[in-house]
C-alpha cells in the first residue's frame, strides 16, 4: 500500500491509482483507526484499484503500440474506472485511426491525455507542452477529428517543449558536474529562465573559485541562506 500525505486532503480516501490519500496533519492513531474501520475496507479498495490501474497501464502500452500513438496516458482518477477501459477498447477497434496514423506517422508523437468526463473544457491543447487533452467520453471519431484538426499544432508545441527541457537538463547537469555539486534544484522565488541564467553564470566562474562548491547542495532561489540540513540557498542573480 502507498500512502500519500497532502494538505489538500481532509480525510482518508483511495484515488484511481490505489493510493491512500490522507491529511498531512493526520495523527498515527487516527490513521490506524481509519484503516481498521469497516473491516479494513479502505485497504481492500486500495488493493483492488491498484491492481486495476496496473492492468490499465499495461493495456495503454499495448494499445499505443497497436494503433500507433506513442504518448497515450490518462489522469490518475480514471485509471480504474470502467469508462476508461471502454474508451480504450473502442479506440483499439477503430481501423480508421490506425490507417490515418500509418499514412501520417508524424501524428504518432502527439501526446494524448484522457481526463474525467466531468472536467471542463472537454477538449483542450496545452499551449506550452503540446498535450492534447480530451474527455473519456470522446468517441474514436472525435479523437480522429482532433488529430486531423490540431495534431500539427500539438506536435510542434510538444517538440519545442521537449527540446527546451532537454537543453535545461543539459545545462543543469553541466553545472553539477563542473562544480562537483551533490545537489542542484530550483527553489522559491526563481523560475526556469532564471535557473538557466544562474547555471550559465556558475559555469563561467574562474577555476580558482570552483573548489568552494565541491560537495554542496545548492538551491537556486531569491535569497542567501544555509539550511539546517546543509543545503545552501543562493539567489539566482547572485553577485
Amino acid at each position: 500500500r502507498l500512502f500519500v500525505f497532502s494538505s489538500l486532503e481532509s480525510k482518508c480516501r483511495v484515488d484511481g491509482l490505489g493510493r491512500i490519500l490522507m491529511s498531512a496533519s493526520m495523527r498515527a492513531e487516527d490513521l490506524a483507526e481509519e484503516l481498521e474501520s469497516d473491516g479494513g475496507k479502505i485497504s481492500e479498495t486500495a488493493r483492488e484499484r491498484s491492481a486495476c490501474a496496473q492492468e490499465t497501464g499495461r493495456r495503454e502500452r499495448l494499445l499505443s503500440e497497436k494503433i500507433g500513438i506513442d504518448n497515450l496516458f490518462s489522469d490518475p482518477e480514471i485509471r480504474s474506472e470502467t469508462s476508461y477501459l471502454k474508451f480504450l477498447e473502442e479506440l483499439e477497434n477503430h481501423e480508421e485511426i490506425k490507417s490515418y496514423l500509418r499514412e501520417d506517422p508524424d501524428k504518432r508523437s502527439v501526446p494524448i491525455r484522457i481526463q474525467s468526463g466531468n472536467r471542463r473544457p472537454k477538449v483542450s491543447l496545452h499551449k506550452e507542452m503540446g498535450i492534447l487533452s480530451m474527455s473519456v467520453d470522446c468517441t474514436p471519431e472525435k479523437v480522429l477529428q482532433l488529430l486531423k484538426q490540431r495534431g500539427d499544432e500539438a506536435r510542434f508545441l510538444h517538440q519545442k517543449y521537449v527540446q527546451e527541457h532537454r537543453n535545461k537538463e543539459s545545462n543543469e547537469m553541466d553545472t553539477k558536474r563542473t562544480l562537483k555539486l551533490q545537489g542542484l534544484r530550483i527553489g522559491r522565488g526563481a523560475n526556469d529562465v532564471q535557473m538557466k541564467d544562474c547555471c550559465q553564470r556558475l559555469l563561467w566562474l574562474p577555476k580558482r573559485d570552483i573548489d568552494v562548491f565541491d560537495g554542496l547542495k545548492i538551491i537556486i532561489c531569491d535569497n542567501y541562506e544555509v539550511l539546517n540540513n546543509g543545503e545552501v540557498r543562493i539567489p539566482w542573480n547572485w553577485k
